[in-house]
């Protein structure tokens, strides 16, 4: 899928472009907080059969969950700051409701996008269940965009 199909998806989904993306969470470093939801992407297209064939198509190799290596703190701050840029470049205006979180896994860095939780009152005896796709931005170590994945 390519990026303008993928934001397509994303933005007939409930994303709603914006002028001027809301600042993200303060955080020490351009490296962001993980959210459970990151990780599962990140992870679940790592190592998961049912994403073999387009790991395969990609030429992105798999990765056990013990691989997915969040990054974090000052020793990977530059590399955070330079994905960070390349994302906001990918989704300009469109990502107001996402929030991005920074994997390594081999020689593969991961954009896995969360949504911005939102409070929400749910009525006795009703669940929310979110069935909107997120994008995960694969990155050679080059940083170039290999592939985007609707997860």
């Amino acid at each position: 899928m390519t990026i303008s199909a993928l934001l397509a998806l994303v933005g007939a989904l409930g994303t709603t472009p914006s002028v001027a993306d809301p600042p993200l969470p303060p955080t020490p470093s351009a490296c962001l907080a993980e959210t459970e939801q990151a990780r599962r992407i990140a992870i679940r297209f790592a190592s998961s059969e049912e994403y073999a064939d387009a790991r395969q198509r990609h030429g992105v190799s798999s990765a056990s969950p013990e691989q997915v290596r969040l990054l974090a703190g000052s020793a990977d701050a530059d590399l955070c700051a330079r994905l960070l840029a390349i994302y906001r470049q990918q989704l300009a205006g469109r990502s107001s409701t996402l929030l991005p979180t920074f994997y390594q896994a081999g020689d593969f860095y991961y954009v896995a996008l969360a949504r911005r939780q939102e409070p929400r009152v749910i009525p006795p005896g009703f669940a929310h269940i979110d069935t909107r796709w997120l994008p995960l931005l694969i990155l050679d170590r080059d940083l170039r965009l290999v592939a985007s994945v609707a997860m």
